[in-house]
């Protein structure tokens, strides 16, 4: 049988690699948890970028919808037009 100092001083040992591992680990998560803050931020800015550039290009898509819906209004009045003068008088 081991001595109980023997164990106690193991228990020391193992204990201490189990603490530097965790710490290694831990050094590791907050360095990639500032690596992903970091993208998560540039993510987001980008995000804004590209909604403040959707936003700035709506009014022009507005006005090209309610244009085209004007020239299928006039596409519409003009085939109604043609038919009317093409119709055989009675």
């Amino acid at each position: 049988m081991k001595s109980e100092y023997r164990q106690a001083v193991e228990s020391v040992i193992a204990q201490e690699a189990k603490l530097a591992e965790v710490a290694k680990l831990h050094t590791d998560a907050a360095a990639r948890e500032k690596q992903l803050s970091e993208a998560l931020r540039f993510n987001q800015e980008t995000l804004e970028r590209y909604e403040r550039r959707v936003t700035e290009l709506e009014p022009s898509n507005k006005g090209t919808v309610e244009l085209q819906s004007q020239i299928s209004e006039i596409n519409a009045s003009l085939k109604f037009l043609c038919r009317e003068l093409m119709r055989p008088e009675a």
